[in-house]
């Protein structure tokens, strides 16, 4: 009799981890705000039955994104200020500076041709720019009208 030939293993490589409904302590504050105005959004409204309000994936990122931009409500950015940033790419380290100098977040997506094809937010969180050169180009486009 031979031996029994080895089962081919499976390739688990190209498969997606099944994801699992978060089953830890209720979220609050800024991550439970986050949750619900911003990374929520991000996902089919049928993945949503009744009673399991979040995958486990999405309070992670939603805690990642909190503690990102906690220092900002020390600075005066109020919860929906930050969702606003958020989804308009603002680098959270420049966003209290930003909001201080009244540049609002639709204000940080504008590209010149002159200047570069680069938008404002791109350039301040590559480093081309700076705040204050960010400031001066708002002001100077608002005040072309």
């Amino acid at each position: 009799m031979p031996p029994p030939r080895p089962r081919p293993v499976p390739i688990l490589g190209n498969r997606r981890p099944r994801r699992e409904w978060y089953r830890g302590e209720a979220p609050e504050g800024l991550t439970k705000y986050l949750l619900d105005h911003f990374v929520v959004e991000q996902r089919d409204p049928e993945e949503r039955p009744p009673g399991r309000p979040y995958w486990d994936d999405e309070v992670r990122y939603a805690r990642k994104l909190s503690n990102e931009w906690a220092g900002t409500l020390l600075e005066g950015l109020a919860f929906p200020d930050i969702v606003r940033y958020v989804r308009a790419g603002w680098p959270s380290e420049h966003a209290a500076a930003l909001h201080r100098a009244g540049v609002k977040p639709g204000e940080l997506g504008w590209s010149y041709e002159d200047r570069g094809d680069y938008p404002l937010v791109t350039r301040l969180t590559l480093g081309r720019w700076t705040v204050e050169m960010v400031v001066n180009e708002v002001e100077r486009r608002r005040a072309l009208g």
